[in-house]
């Protein structure tokens, strides 16, 4: 019997000591598994009662980079993927302090159980930085699904540039690096950190007055010389525009109208692409600047021109009678004051055989649907000139429409002026003695539209998918409050919506009457 005892305990025994040691394995992985991008997250931060200032920014990274981090809130934009991520143990890179004496730690948060939700409402997670003892700093990390980029450099004056101008102000030169966090990058179709160094310069005329600047970027190597670098698969190039994207309240038309024209030029064999736009996050200098749509510059190399081939870009103007002043040069073999003489002829509106009918249509149809009033008449749109035994084919490509769909200037709506007036290109009439069934063609290429790209369900689609690609992870909710947009803003995405709805309306009836009258 004591035998049989001794045999009894000895089981009991073991079999505790195998559940004491699963429990204690269990709660070990556990306790690892609690870490989000190689930081602990702790159970508790009672033991951290004295908050303290000190700067980490120059010792935090994500994937070997310097982080994204805005100084001034202590904030750190960190993006991921989250197509692919069920939980933050899914996250790519890791978050490292290189402070030998001060270790990193995640404050307890019941949010980490939801992170998709948590991103989506831009919930800011705790990070403590403490030597351990009672003192912390602390930040704050916010992901996103959009790229995160951070520009760092010297904001003193480099030098101004010996080949741009805008307007009559020397355009002044920085210097400084560029840090690029893709979540899925489709080049490599992955997740990607890329840097360079880089020069830059606040672009544009009207929009480098807002707070909020554009800039345009070229990218170097070590030695000073241009760099080409694939961003967001957007192609190599070494030069890059952040567009501020600032007097568009909605911060889509702009792409709208590119996802809208490129859809259709993949249709066609006559129409060059706009140059796309993806969206980023950007800190500049330790300061967050909020949602900006990145885009390569339309150029020789973007479009593939060879060096027969001319490139044109229009100017701000409405007169006719200076050539010289309605486009400039941008690629060429040919002496300029041939070039003039060429396009003398156009401007003038004396020979456009060589313009492409069914591309010129196209133009004409997008700037009517969008009431896009910068780009009618010769600012913001490329002449592309390619050659070919016959002479030149002419074709055009749109650039910056963001003044388009209900918005008629850079501060004003004006739904009444962009709904109820025709707007289209001043040469269309010289067009039309060249062509007199130029409107019945461009009544079927209405209709044809209707039912494809310009139908309100593919429009309606389109906006949706480029408004979630913004907010589901609180990406302009952080652009409205850093700029101080008002939740009630007039430029609202129901105004946009209504009046493109109501404007396909106006031009069923408009094209259909000018065709009318074209037959009578």
């Amino acid at each position: 019997m004591l035998f049989e005892s001794i045999k009894t305990l000895r089981k009991i025994f073991l079999a505790a000591f195998v559940l004491l040691f699963c429990c204690a394995y269990i709660y070990a992985c556990d306790h690892e598994s609690r870490a989000c991008m190689g930081v602990p997250i702790l159970d508790s931060t009672t033991e951290y009662t004295t908050p303290e200032h000190k700067d980490f920014s120059g010792y935090i990274t994500h994937y070997d980079q310097p982080a994204a981090i805005d100084s001034t809130t202590n904030t750190i934009y960190i993006s991921q993927n989250f197509d692919k991520i069920s939980s933050y143990v899914d996250f790519e890179g890791m978050l490292k302090l290189s402070d030998p004496e001060h270790h990193m730690y995640f404050a307890p948060d019941d949010a980490f159980a939801d992170i998709k939700s948590a991103a989506r409402e831009g919930h800011p997670f705790r990070l403590i930085v403490t030597d351990g003892s009672e003192k912390y700093t602390e930040y704050s990390v916010v992901f996103t699904s959009l790229p995160v980029v951070s520009i760092k450099g010297d904001l003193s004056y480099l030098r101004a540039s010996e080949e741009e101008e805008e307007g009559d102000k020397p355009v002044e030169i920085f210097a400084g690096d560029i840090y690029v966090w893709t979540p899925y990058d489709p080049e490599l179709r992955a997740y990607t950190t890329k840097s360079s160094a880089l020069e830059w310069h606040v672009r544009g005329n009207s929009a480098a007055e807002h707070a909020k600047k554009p800039w345009k970027l070229a990218l170097k190597n070590s030695d000073g010389e241009n760099a080409d670098l694939n961003l967001f698969g957007l192609g190599a190039d070494d030069d890059w525009i952040f567009n501020a994207i600032a007097f568009d309240h909605t911060r889509i038309r702009e792409r709208l109208f590119i996802d809208l024209w490129n859809d259709m030029a993949a249709e066609t064999d006559y129409n060059n692409r706009m140059t796309d736009g993806q969206y980023a996050e950007v800190v500049m200098n330790g300061e967050y600047h909020g949602l900006y749509m990145v885009q390569r510059r339309i150029d020789a190399k973007y479009l593939g021109l060879t060096e027969h081939d001319i490139l044109l870009k229009g100017k701000r103007t409405t007169s006719m009678e200076c050539v010289y002043d309605a486009y400039e040069i941008i690629h060429t073999n040919l002496e300029h004051d041939y070039i003039y003489l060429l396009m003398e002829n156009i401007f003038n509106r004396s020979d456009m055989t060589s313009f492409n009918l069914k591309n010129f249509i196209d133009t004409n149809m997008f700037i009517q649907l969008a009431y896009a009033r910068d780009n009618h008449l010769f600012n913001n749109v490329y002449y592309v000139l390619r050659a070919s035994i016959e002479g030149y084919k002419t074709t055009l490509t749109l650039w910056d429409t963001d003044i388009s769909f209900g918005k008629s200037t850079t501060d004003v709506i004006d739904y009444e002026r962009c709904m109820y007036n025709s707007m289209e290109r001043p040469d269309t009439d010289n067009i039309r003695k060249l062509y007199p069934d130029y409107d019945v063609m461009a009544y079927e290429r209405w209709c044809q539209l209707r039912q494809g790209i310009f139908s309100e369900e593919y429009i309606s689609d389109t906006i949706n998918d480029i408004m979630a690609e913004i907010t589901l992870t609180g990406s302009l909710s952080r652009d409205y409050e850093k700029w101080n947009v008002p939740a009630d803003t007039p430029d609202s995405l129901e105004y946009l919506k209504n009046f493109i709805s109501e404007k396909l309306l106006w031009c069923d009836d408009h094209f259909a009457e000018e065709a009318s009258e074209s037959r009578q």
